[in-house]
């Protein structure tokens, strides 16, 4: 049974993120051709986003989960939304004043604006799986996908510049806010008292490391190769759009996986089957993207300097990847995420130190490749486990956060 539904989320998982990853794929690949090597700074801009977003949740969506699937009211994801739109206005005014001032240019202006309604679906889509309803969340995701996709082909192909698909990307956003939040029955009033954000500050921070910690180790190297302008940039913001569709599927399936190793299923024999299979998966893939990668690059992408190089650097992290979704999800269902969180943090100190020491000496942008990939590699080897803790009876296992 446990199985079954295992595979049932699995798949609702992987069919939304497909969907919407397809989408965004579409929008990369037109707006790579439209910008050509300005498709660099595209794609460092939406990863300084994404990194922007980490530290407006702060992991505090984890928290709104584990409270909505214990049964508990509304009250704290109330609280989490409010703080988590505090943060994000206040980014977004930083933003936009920095930008007035000529330090940062108007897409990344746009871009923190869109922090805005990413908070509201962050919280949203906390509540919605915290209530297992994730055909309804996932259709909202899909939707908001599909106008954020069709604003910004359609901005990009006719301004012909790096702000025009952030913001079409962004009106998708808000589309998928009004939808999650709707759904959700979300009413953002701030908390009761500043002891209960206090608790909820002091309640996430270890999620909240981990989880910044991880999201800044997958997007320094791209964020630092567009923001340095190096040589080969475009190249490599189109070589990672491949290893992430390659990821898709495990992150899915151990993202629908970890509620049942509460159960211990972790420790099972087709547990351990089909995590055999994903390994098999990531190998696979691999061999395919490193054999086919000037082809695939070219037929996608176009020509852009030195992607199939990065391509194959970067392919070479796609097993350890693996692994390290599995071993982090294990850690994490078994009550060590702080050994996940320090682990991360490590990891985002090697890649963000290594990256900018080549991106200021202007080096090739494979060696920053390698880079990530090394530290992917050295991040599954310390979460290998080496032993299982064991929980004290009663004790329920912390959900985990949204897999990066």
């Amino acid at each position: 049974m446990v199985t079954k539904t295992i595979r049932a989320n699995t798949l609702a998982l992987l069919g939304g993120r497909l969907a919407s990853a397809a989408l965004g794929l579409v929008v990369a690949v037109i707006s790579a051709r439209v910008l050509d090597e300005r498709f660099g700074a595209f794609a460092a801009v939406l990863a300084a986003g994404f990194v922007a977003n980490t530290f407006v949740t702060f992991g505090s969506d984890t928290l709104v989960v584990r409270h909505v699937a214990r049964g508990g009211d509304s009250d704290l994801a109330s609280a989490v939304g409010f703080l988590q739109l505090a943060a994000a206005i206040a980014l977004s005014a930083i933003a936009i004043v920095l930008e007035r001032v000529g330090v940062v240019s108007g897409a990344v202006a746009i871009q923190s604006l869109a922090l805005i309604p990413q908070a509201i679906v962050t919280v949203a889509a906390a509540v919605l799986r915290g209530r297992q309803q994730m055909t309804r969340l996932i259709a909202t995701n899909v939707a908001g996908s599909v106008v954020g996709a069709a604003a910004a082909i359609a901005l990009v192909t006719h301004y012909e510049t790096v702000w025009a698909p952030i913001a079409g990307l962004g009106v998708g956003h808000l589309v998928t806010a009004i939808g999650s939040a709707s759904i959700a029955r979300l009413a953002i009033r701030p908390p009761a008292s500043m002891s209960q954000t206090w608790s909820i500050l002091a309640d996430a921070r270890t999620f909240a490391v981990m989880v910044a910690a991880t999201t800044v180790s997958a997007q320094v190297a791209l964020v630092l190769v567009g923001a340095f302008g190096l040589v080969g940039a475009a190249g490599f913001a189109a070589s990672t759009r491949f290893v992430e569709a390659a990821r898709l599927l495990p992150a899915s399936a151990y993202g629908a996986a970890f509620p049942a190793m509460a159960d211990d299923i972790h420790r099972s024999a087709s547990y351990r089957r089909w995590s055999g299979w994903l390994i098999g998966f990531g190998i696979a893939v691999t061999a395919v993207l490193i054999a086919a990668a000037e082809p695939l690059s070219n037929a996608v992408f176009g020509d852009l300097e030195h992607a199939s190089a990065v391509l194959r650097v970067l392919a070479l992290g796609l097993v350890p990847i693996v692994l390290r979704l599995r071993w982090s999800f294990e850690r994490i269902a078994e009550g060590d995420e702080a050994t996940v969180a320090r682990i991360a943090v490590a990891t985002a100190i090697v890649v963000t130190v290594g990256s900018m020491a080549v991106a200021v000496a202007e080096g090739p942008v494979t060696v920053i490749a390698g880079i990530h990939s090394a530290a992917i590699a050295i991040n599954a080897l310390l979460l290998f486990p080496r032993h299982r803790p064991t929980r004290s009876s009663g004790e329920t296992p912390p959900t985990a956060p949204p897999s990066r």
